[in-house]
């Protein structure tokens, strides 16, 4: 699976970043994707609403998963890596877009899911979940009340140390695709955008993990600022992914800022991560 493997030339502007990926992996639909405007009844004249289309990067991979996975597992084929192990909710759409890579690229994905389920057989195969199945991912259920680094980070490693000591190169836990090398995916889709010249004065996105913010904020630094950077968290608190963001200013080189200072942060997770209140489904 070599041969998919392209040498990746990052930005004249992000050149003096440290962990600059060497490879990069096409796995989204090839093309840039395209910036339209959504008309929102109410909103003033004077304000428009733009959209960056990565619901077009492809149909099982959509989204912003796919961007971070062509960096992560770029890195894990060049390593001679089989296999690659991930985690996330038990409809997880990143774990979806890992399968659906990994059966792509010949790798074995192996996903720890979150489940409020006691037993498998209390799970109905749907969704994602049906789809991770369909992929041929190796599934592990967790339970929804636990602490990701107290546990399922520990169970992720203790099956990458099994698989090393049966002789199987370490695989790569790449949880949410959020590390230093997954937020390239973001860093290289800000140039994208700035390529596009197209005007506007903020950038929005979700933060469900910190890559894809932490690759926007970060590329729009690097570019003199031109931009306000905004994100809304759907998990954790605002203090958690500013952390994450910090952590991964230190993994790029760039000591002499904080988070705070290129992004914001809300907190409108409402009731938690999946869940709705009834009149959420009234509007």
């Amino acid at each position: 699976m070599t041969h998919r493997l392209q040498e990746y030339q990052p930005p004249e502007w992000a050149q003096s970043l440290k962990l600059i990926p060497k490879h990069r992996i096409q796995l989204a639909a090839p093309g840039v994707t395209p910036i339209t405007e959504w008309k929102l009844p109410d909103a003033p004249e004077d304000f428009k609403v733009l959209l960056k289309r990565d619901d077009y990067t492809g149909s099982i991979l959509s989204g912003n998963k796919v961007r971070k996975l062509e960096f992560i597992l770029a890195e894990a084929v060049a390593n001679g890596c089989k296999h690659v192990i991930s985690a996330g909710a038990l409809q997880s759409n990143h774990c979806r877009a890992v399968a659906a890579s990994c059966a792509e690229l010949g790798l074995q994905s192996h996903l720890f899911l979150r489940t409020l389920a006691k037993e498998a057989s209390e799970l109905k195969y749907n969704g994602n979940f049906f789809l991770d199945r369909l992929l041929g991912a190796h599934l592990y259920l967790t339970p929804m009340d636990v602490d990701y680094k107290d546990y399922t980070e520990v169970k992720m490693k203790e099956l990458a140390d099994s698989m090393r000591r049966r002789a199987v190169r370490r695989p790569p836990c790449v949880p949410w695709g959020s590390d230093d090398v997954g937020m390239w995916g973001y860093i290289r889709c800000f140039d994208e955008i700035k390529k596009q010249g197209i005007e506007f004065d903020d950038i929005v996105c979700a933060c469900g993990s910190g890559g894809t913010i932490s690759g926007l904020a970060i590329a729009n630094y690097l570019c003199g600022m031109p931009y306000r950077c905004h994100s809304i968290v759907v998990g954790d608190s605002n203090e958690y992914f500013y952390k994450e963001i910090n952590d991964h200013l230190d993994g790029v080189g760039l000591t002499d800022i904080q988070a705070e200072d290129i992004t914001t942060l809300y907190d409108y997770i409402g009731p938690g991560y999946g869940k709705n209140l009834p009149e959420h489904f009234g509007m």
